[in-house]
């Protein structure tokens, strides 16, 4: 693992490395998240119920708990424009869809923080209450990908 190497040997070569996984019904995801959440370097942008969410979230705010199922975000999500037949056997971003999502990624880091912030301010849309006590996976629909683009500078460029 790059992180491993990077403490082992204390090269310091990364500010930051980033875990990016999702839900999609994994049995495992609290093992995983907890492999990393200690490390000093180690950033997570998880994505409940999936990384598709983060990509509906383009499009239009959605508050609706999944459960860890991804159906109706792909139904959703295929309705969009540009993700025509978007679903399990064709999840590629396009460079038509990667058209249709670019212009909009504002929005979907706008519609991923208004969750978490509704979160913050004890107005939580989660069935299990409030961030302070929502696990990761009560966290539901939610999506951490707009942390990473922060991260990249990439927001500052869509501005």
């Amino acid at each position: 693992m790059v992180a491993e190497d990077d403490a082992r040997h204390r090269r310091g070569q990364y500010e930051e490395i980033w875990a990016i996984f999702d839900r999609d019904e994994h049995p495992d995801v609290l093992t995983a998240r907890d492999a990393v959440k200690d490390h000093p370097k180690i950033k997570i942008a998880f994505s409940h119920p999936s990384f598709d969410f983060w990509l509906l979230l383009h499009f239009s705010l959605f508050d609706v708990p999944q459960d860890g199922h991804n159906d109706d975000v792909l139904t959703r999500l295929a309705a969009c424009p540009g993700f025509t037949g978007f679903g399990p056997s064709d999840k590629k971003i396009t460079q038509a869809r990667a058209d249709e999502l670019r212009p909009r990624a504002g929005a979907a880091v706008r519609h991923a923080r208004k969750l978490e912030k509704r979160c913050e301010d004890d107005r939580c849309v989660h069935d299990r209450g409030t961030a302070s006590r929502c696990g990761l996976l009560d966290q539901d629909p939610s999506t951490g990908m707009w942390r990473l683009l922060e991260s990249l500078g990439v927001l500052r460029l869509l501005r």
